[in-house]
């Protein structure tokens, strides 16, 4: 009887850790096009480099350039979870 709630729990564990692991590769990804934005140069495409869709928007405030991407990375019971990175940094005007 309990064999099944174990079988659960365990699945939702691998999968939060799996989720994680796609955040941290979210934030690199970011991290990597608000660089590129800030020098000017084209942004690389997101989606391609991460294996799923993401939207990706970028904004200037005074000396800042902002890229924000949002994602929904995981199948199956995991898929209605929504990940988000931001990252932000001076524009680089040479």
């Amino acid at each position: 009887m309990t064999l099944p709630a174990v079988v659960a729990v365990v699945g939702l564990c691998v999968g939060a850790i799996g989720l994680a692991g796609q955040q941290l590769r979210l934030s690199s990804a970011v991290a990597d096009a608000v660089r590129f934005e800030a020098r000017g140069d084209a942004s690389p495409n997101l989606s391609q480099r991460l294996g799923y869709h993401v939207r990706v928007s970028s904004e200037e405030t005074g000396d800042f350039v902002c890229v924000r991407a949002t994602a929904h990375p995981a199948s199956a019971i995991l898929a209605a979870i929504e990940i988000q990175a931001r990252a932000c940094t001076l524009r680089n005007d040479l």
